[in-house]
C-alpha cells in the first residue's frame, strides 16, 4: 500500500509506504496498527496483517529493516 501525505502533514507529492517508528517493546505488527490511523484514518485488526516479506535499506549511518505486510 501506497499513500501521498495528507493534506499539511508534509510539503510533497512524493507517494510513501505508511508506517513510521516503533516505539519502545513495540512488535512491527503493534506499530503498524497504531501509525495507520495516524497516516491513512484506517483502523486494522492484528490479526489481519499477515508478514509478506521485507526490505532493507542503507540510510545514512542506518541500515533500515522494512516488514511488509
Amino acid at each position: 500500500m501506497l499513500s501521498q501525505p495528507q493534506p499539511g502533514q508534509r510539503e510533497t507529492t512524493a507517494w510513501e509506504l505508511p508506517g513510521g517508528k516503533m516505539a519502545a517493546g513495540e512488535t512491527p505488527t503493534t506499530a503498524l496498527v497504531r501509525k495507520l490511523p495516524e497516516a491513512l484514518g484506517i483502523t486494522v485488526s492484528p490479526d489481519s496483517l499477515i508478514p509478506l516479506t521485507f526490505a532493507t535499506e542503507r540510510c545514512q549511518q542506518q541500515q533500515l529493516l522494512v516488514p511488509c505486510y
